[in-house]
């Protein structure tokens, strides 16, 4: 299994200027490669989710996790019964108060909606929800239990055993990225341009790898007549 020592010994081993600085930079355009092929496509290794309870009468649900990305579909609550209430996501704030303003009769009700909060500087914010929840719910203490679906973005790489799906199944394409980062950096942009094309085509058998993960376990494309319909084929 190829780790993030290994991966820093081999893109080294490519660069053929290596000053310090470039020496330095190495482990960050090993990480840099990663996030680049995070921010272009959701991998099935980037999903998780956050299980939260709401609190009667607050608009906070919680607060966004540090490695979000996106939200994954639709968030959704689990009764004390086991049955399941899909809800959704509000675009923006506006949306969300012309359906549960603030003060209006349906202020106050079973979870619908949740909404990402003004961003600080730091880039942190809350997950609300619409409208305030009412307490009512079917557990003892009247809290829903709401289970929010999202993208993640995979921990940094930072000692030298560390492993992740990507140093797995991407070794290609994230030597050639950081390799080509690393000509970048000598102002060497011939040898730049060869290594980028070579993780272009990395790249690609990187994305074609996932998709077909994605799809192995399908092989019948299954109707949907209405949205409470089961999206899993009946045996």
């Amino acid at each position: 299994m190829t780790d993030f020592a290994t991966l820093q010994t081999r893109v080294k081993r490519r660069v053929i200027d290596l000053p310090s600085a470039i020496t330095t930079e190495v482990p960050d355009l090993i990480n840099e490669a990663i996030r680049e092929i995070e921010d272009l496509h959701n991998f099935r290794v980037m999903r998780t989710s956050v299980d939260a309870t709401t609190v009667e009468g607050a608009r906070k649900l919680v607060t966004k996790p540090s490695d979000f990305k996106s939200f994954r579909g639709r968030p959704y609550f689990t009764s004390d019964l086991g049955i399941v209430t899909e809800m959704t996501i509000a675009p923006n704030i506006q949306a969300a108060l012309t359906r549960y303003g603030v003060g209006t009769t349906d202020d106050r009700g079973t979870p619908r909606v949740l909404l990402e909060g003004e961003e600080t500087e730091a880039g942190g914010s809350d997950i609300d929800v619409y409208p305030l929840p009412d307490g009512l719910s079917d557990y003892t203490n009247g809290d829903y239990r709401l289970t929010v679906p999202y993208w993640r973005y995979l921990t940094t790489l930072s000692a030298d055993g560390d492993t992740n799906w990507f140093t797995v199944n991407a070794i290609a394409w994230i030597i050639n990225k950081a390799v080509a980062e690393a000509f970048s950096l000598n102002w060497d942009l011939a040898r730049e341009a060869q290594w980028q094309a070579k993780a272009f085509v990395a790249q690609v058998a990187v994305l074609k790898l996932d998709k077909r993960n994605w799809l192995g376990g399908l092989n019948t494309l299954v109707p949907h007549r209405g949205a409470r319909e089961s999206k899993i084929r009946s045996l």
